[in-house]
Formats: C-alpha cells, sequence, structure tokens
C-alpha cells in the first residue's frame, strides 16, 4: 500500500473507533484504536492535534467502560494486520449503518 491509501486506512480506523466508543460499543472502539495505533507505529504516521483533542476523550471513556478488560481489547486490534483491520471497520459501519430506520423513531 502507498502513503496515501495507508494515511486513509488509518484515519478511518480512527473514525470507527471514535464512532464505535460515542455508541457505546467500547470492545469495537478500543479494539479499532489498537489497530490504528499498530498501523500508526508500523507506518510512521502522526495523529494530528486535533484528531487527538476528538479522539482521545472516546477512548478513555471506552477504557473506564471496560475496566481491566481494555488492555486485552486494545493488545488484540494491535494484533490485527492492516487489510483485516480496515474490514472490521467496514464491517462496524455497515453494522451502525443498518440501525433503526427513520421510520421506526418513536415520536412524542
Amino acid at each position: 500500500t502507498d502513503l496515501g491509501s495507508q494515511q486513509l486506512g488509518q484515519s478511518t480506523l480512527d473514525i470507527v473507533a471514535g464512532l464505535c466508543a460515542a455508541d457505546g460499543r467500547h470492545d469495537a472502539a478500543l479494539q479499532m484504536f489498537g489497530a490504528a495505533e499498530a498501523q500508526a507505529e508500523r507506518s510512521g504516521l502522526k495523529r494530528d492535534s486535533a484528531d487527538n483533542a476528538f479522539l482521545l476523550p472516546l477512548i478513555e471513556q471506552s477504557q473506564r467502560a471496560l475496566g481491566e478488560a481494555a488492555a486485552g481489547v486494545l493488545a488484540k486490534g494491535r494484533e490485527l494486520g492492516y487489510a483485516e483491520a480496515v474490514q472490521r471497520a467496514g464491517e462496524l459501519l455497515s453494522t451502525n449503518a443498518a440501525g433503526p430506520s427513520p421510520t421506526s423513531v418513536t415520536r412524542y
């Protein structure tokens, strides 16, 4: 993979981690964050400060929610290869997109 696609893939992992954390899917959030961190180490690409300011509080929330299990979930994410992590991110986005349809929302 070239540098541009690696940067896009890493950003995708970060975005999915943040979305999952905000949605309360803490296992998935930490797994994607672990994968993004591992990818950053492999590629040498670093997240910018604005992305850190947005993402890190969400990740800390997920770490608190999972307690002692958080380190193991992060490690599991770090073990994912790049292609496997991006595929998993796509699956998580599909799952999120398949949530309740707008017509099923209860109106008050």
